[in-house]
């Protein structure tokens, strides 16, 4: 088997790892998923998990990493749809793009329970630096954006930002319920205003 080929093999095998731990850690969640149920799902031997992953917590990360890069993607691809538009066809489509996440990441509450369960339950140091690496990586990205339309103190208002939607989620989760249209409307025009982004500026 030469290398090209061996290599796309293990990136396969890696990926229906991670793709089976996924699942079964969205529904049950980090703490209640044991790597022997992973390893009887995805129908793989014990060993080729531990070819990919060092250990439980490297998987747990892995995933959260996973979870985390569609969200990237999706904001990545927003950054795209507003490069050389002006500033009122900015916020008309940051507006948009507000209203379809918390349309979709409010109500995955699953989500936010792998969050809660990785941070409580994750053992090794370095598998909680790569979670705080991630975050920064998050905020870094909205800080990037928020410079590039003129807010002032961009990364402290990322990290605002972020707590906020982190917040609602917790709220959502907490309160077992989804916003309706007419708050997230209002939460919009809130974070809009706290950043100073109206309109009429």
């Amino acid at each position: 088997m030469s290398t090209e080929v061996k290599n796309k093999s293990d990136t396969k095998k890696k990926f229906r790892i991670l793709s089976k731990a996924t699942e079964l850690i969205l529904e049950r969640g980090f703490s209640n998923t044991s790597l022997n149920l992973i390893q009887k799902e995805a129908k793989i031997s014990k060993g080729l998990i531990y070819y990919h992953f060092e250990n439980k917590d490297d998987l747990g990360v892995a995933v959260l990493e996973f979870l985390l890069n569609q969200e990237f993607e999706e904001f990545h691809r927003f950054q795209v749809s507003v490069v050389n538009l002006n500033r009122e066809q900015v916020l008309e489509k940051l507006n948009s793009y507000l209203k379809e996440l918390f349309g979709s990441t409010l109500q995955n509450r699953n989500m936010i329970q792998v969050i809660i369960d990785l941070l409580l339950n994750l053992k090794e140091k370095s598998s909680k630096k790569r979670v705080r690496d991630l975050y920064l990586r998050y905020v870094t990205e909205i800080s990037n954006f928020l410079e590039s339309i003129g807010v002032e103190s961009p990364f402290v208002h990322a990290k605002l930002v972020l707590s906020v939607l982190d917040g609602l989620m917790y709220l959502n989760l907490a309160l077992d319920q989804t916003l309706t249209k007419e708050e997230s409307s209002i939460i919009i025009q809130a974070m809009k205003c706290m950043l100073k982004l109206e309109e009429d500026q």
